[in-house]
Formats: C-alpha cells, structure tokens, sequence
C-alpha cells in the first residue's frame, strides 16, 4: 500500500513538470533552459518531447518582433536575454529569423 501512494506521488509530480515544460516549451524555450528553470535534466525533457511528440507551435513571430524592437531601442544581446528570461543564443537566432524575414519581403 505504501509502495503504491509513493508511485502516485511521483506520477503527480512528473505530470506536473511535463506540464509546466510544456509550458515553457509553447513559449519558445529550449530544453536546456526548461530544465534549468525545472531543476529537471535537460535530457529528461527531451525525452518528453520526443514521447508527447511537441511540435513548436509558430508563436515565435511575436517574440521575434519583441526581441528586433528591443534591439532596435539599443539593448544588447544579454539585456535583451535578461529582460525575457531566455538565452543568449535564443536572441541572437530570433534576430537571425527576423532579418531574414525582412530580407524576403516581410514586414518592415
């Protein structure tokens, strides 16, 4: 019986997580930042994504607009990264698809 609850515990507390990096995941982070957020291992979210079958949703055109906005108000790549709680690297691929948008003909 005891067995039994500590298993319902621990499937609670994992529903829990893949919730919540599922969460983090529609808005546009990556695993390793999931799981730094989670205090959960990178690979471990990973694995959720690759079982639950996440797609990226294509929110990111907003955030992409929010990141060349604040880019263009004259923040840096860490402030910007600060100021949205995501990676430097993430800013830097947004700035990436935002120039390449407008290169194509998108909005300017």
């Amino acid at each position: 019986m005891l067995i039994k609850m500590r298993t319902i515990q621990k499937q609670r507390k994992t529903k829990a997580i893949k919730q919540k990096a599922f969460y983090y995941f529609s808005l546009g982070l990556n695993s390793n930042e999931i799981g730094k957020l989670l205090n959960v291992s990178p690979r471990t979210i990973q694995g959720y994504m690759w079982r639950d079958k996440w797609k990226q949703k294509q929110k990111t055109p907003q955030i992409c607009y929010t990141v060349a906005q604040l880019y263009e108000s004259g923040l840096t790549y860490n402030q910007i990264a600060q100021t949205l709680n995501i990676s430097r690297t993430t800013v830097y691929n947004y700035l990436k698809k935002t120039r390449t948008f407008k290169q194509k003909g998108g909005v300017k």
